[in-house]
């Protein structure tokens, strides 16, 4: 119903974002701060704001495509870290859905929980997600 691009990439693109909309609503809870991010990387990855909403509003569930590449994953982890931070508390159950959803994607447990923490430490530090990819790369093919 609500797929709005077709193919490859499209279809990837739209899982991703869905996917940064269940992590917003794991804690039962989507915060504008939450919205906000999601509406931004939507936008970036070429969906139209109105687009983003109607995902927002549905409670339908594509499946899982998984990203082609390491540098696909991590930035799909990452945008997924970035959605957990966006109100500024992470809450256990966002912590779990990302962790489960790196898992997906063909990360160990305890990679996943690496490249989180690398994330957040990154985030925290305020230095620029290339670096963060650069000091996540040995682990993506772990």
């Amino acid at each position: 119903m609500f797929s709005f691009l077709t193919g490859g990439k499209e279809a990837q693109n739209e899982s991703h974002l869905k996917n940064l909309i269940l992590m917003a609503r794991s804690d039962n809870d989507i915060d504008k701060s939450e919205v906000d991010v999601i509406m931004k990387i939507g936008k970036e990855r070429g969906f139209t704001e109105v687009q983003i909403k109607d995902m927002l509003k549905s409670n339908e569930r594509t499946d899982l495509i998984t990203p082609e590449n390491d540098n696909e994953r991590f930035e799909q982890l990452y945008d997924l870290t970035q959605v957990m931070l966006a109100d500024g508390i992470i809450e256990d159950d966002e912590l779990e859905y990302c962790t489960k959803f790196a898992n997906k994607i063909g990360f160990r447990k305890t990679i996943s929980w690496m490249l989180i923490l690398l994330i957040l430490e990154g985030v925290e530090k305020g230095v620029d997600k290339e670096w963060i990819y650069h000091r996540c790369k040995h682990y993506l093919s772990a």
